[in-house]
């Protein structure tokens, strides 16, 4: 990506990266989820992702709880849910009509016509990578937009991604860092930064 605003990006990347809490690597560690959603399954984990939106963190636990709770009556994994068992897990979500209804529906859809199950196919992405993995599940939801499904790449299949929204836009903008992921990513993998947690640091700064 070369220079912005007369500086070299790898500049601003490292001085963002110092500006991360000291203890950053462990708190924001791949199992960083595990505190808040517990162990998750294939099927759990992107059933979690649906619940991040713009909520508040108490929202987002109480749909998490509704939405795990429903889940677990079924009794069935994702591939095999019916219609009706479908339409009750979207209910779950307070975008049922918006983004978190049209993925969870298309996820489904697709499952159920591919034959795989959430953790066969879950599989087929980490091995395709982020690049091809970002764009299957783009056109599994009919879908341009990337952050929910880069927070699913980094988060849920643990590969180099990272998600952009308008409140991390801001704080790449503090370091004058151009809100394109794929160089960000690019960046610190030259300079051997950890993407995932640099990404998820960020996050958090984007909220306080």
């Amino acid at each position: 990506m070369g220079e912005f605003s007369g500086f070299p990006l790898e500049e601003k990347i490292s001085q963002m990266w110092r500006s991360v809490p000291e203890d950053a690597e462990d708190k924001y560690a791949d199992n960083w989820l595990e505190a808040e959603y517990g162990s998750l399954t294939a099927d759990l984990g992107f059933l979690a992702i649906l619940t991040w939106g713009p909520h508040p963190a108490s929202r987002r636990r109480s749909v998490w709880d509704k939405v795990k709770s429903a889940y677990g009556e079924m009794g069935a994994p994702l591939h095999k849910l019916t219609s009706d068992q479908r339409e009750k897990l979207v209910g779950c979500y307070p975008l049922r009509k918006g983004w978190q209804g049209k993925f969870l529906r298309g996820m489904i859809l697709h499952l159920g016509n591919s034959g795989l199950s959430m953790d066969e196919f879950a599989g087929k992405l980490k091995e395709a990578g982020p690049g091809v993995a970002r764009a299957a599940l783009q056109d599994v939801f009919g879908t341009s937009s990337s952050k929910v499904i880069d927070s699913y790449l980094r988060d849920i299949l643990l590969l180099d991604a990272f998600p952009i929204d308008a409140k991390v836009r801001r704080v790449l903008a503090k370091y004058n860092i151009p809100p394109d992921s794929y160089g960000i990513v690019a960046v610190c993998q030259r300079m051997e930064i950890p993407v995932r947690i640099l990404a998820r640091a960020v996050q958090d700064m984007a909220v306080t």
